[in-house]
């Protein structure tokens, strides 16, 4: 009898331990996330939603009282399964390598990318082209008029996927009103761009054009949406993730234009 209110008070001890553990992280956070809002931009991005979500997350270990980590430290504590459980422990993760290393081989078949983007040393480089992923280019980042770039189209490898903007980027017509003047008119006088065509359908056909392998475009764009689609700000809260496009907005003129375009390019299914 002892001996058994002795497990149970050392389930409680540790479940008690994981919960003041996991509580004091997340209270830090909670804390810290206004000042950091508030240092890299304004005070009011710090929306209401931000704020639900990190409260939420805040009584997470309060509710659960870190039970599943508790439970684990309790099948330690049993002295007669201690050698049961470092035993199945250690052939789970020894299998989890086995076929780790014979999947290896499998995700050069499997559709994916490397998120280049940023200061990228040779060795990043060579690190991605080893692994035969292709890479990322931007093509918002390719009109800076200051120099030459690899993200302008007609440097871009074969092997890469190419985007006109990412969930990071203002839209394209937001980013015609946004950017510096120069880099924008570089952007007019390099794709040819037309009012008659609009600069959305221009920038894109240019991505569409260049000799990458892959064209994601985005929603926005495609519908000719301002800054007010934007999807993400970097390093802000409580008003990225929100913009959704009408039902009625994808209408089958919309679909025949771009079927036309991607056919122009060659990049229709064969």
């Amino acid at each position: 009898m002892a001996s058994s209110q002795k497990k149970y008070s050392t389930l409680v001890s540790n479940t008690l331990l994981f919960a003041i553990s996991n509580f004091s992280s997340k209270l830090l956070s909670f804390f810290i996330r206004p000042y950091l809002s508030y240092a890299l931009d304004s005070p009011d991005v710090m929306g209401v939603s931000s704020l639900l979500q990190q409260a939420t997350n805040l009584l997470i270990p309060v509710v659960s009282l870190g039970v599943a980590y508790a439970v684990i430290r309790f099948g330690l504590d049993k002295a007669t399964n201690k050698s049961s459980v470092f035993v199945n422990g250690a052939a789970t993760i020894g299998l989890g390598f086995v076929v780790l290393l014979l999947a290896m081989p499998l995700v050069r078949l499997i559709p994916n990318a490397a998120e280049d983007l940023g200061f990228l040393t040779e060795g990043v480089h060579r690190l991605r082209e080893e692994c035969g992923f292709p890479g990322m280019k931007v093509l918002q980042f390719a009109f800076d008029s200051r120099e030459d770039s690899d993200y302008l189209p007609h440097n871009y490898p074969r092997h890469c996927v190419v985007y006109t903007g990412t969930h990071d980027n203002d839209t394209i017509m937001g980013w015609m009103h946004t950017a510096s003047p120069e880099d924008v008119r570089f952007a007019w006088e390099y794709l040819r761009l037309t009012e008659a065509e609009g600069p959305n359908w221009g920038m894109m056909c240019g991505a569409l054009q260049s000799p990458g392998d892959t064209v994601i475009l985005t929603m926005q764009d495609l519908l000719g949406l301002g800054s007010e689609a934007r999807m993400n700000i970097p390093s802000t809260l409580g008003c990225n993730w929100k913009w959704r496009a009408a039902p009625d907005s994808i209408t089958p003129e919309l679909a025949d234009r771009l079927h036309h375009v991607t056919g122009l390019y060659r990049r229709l299914p064969r």
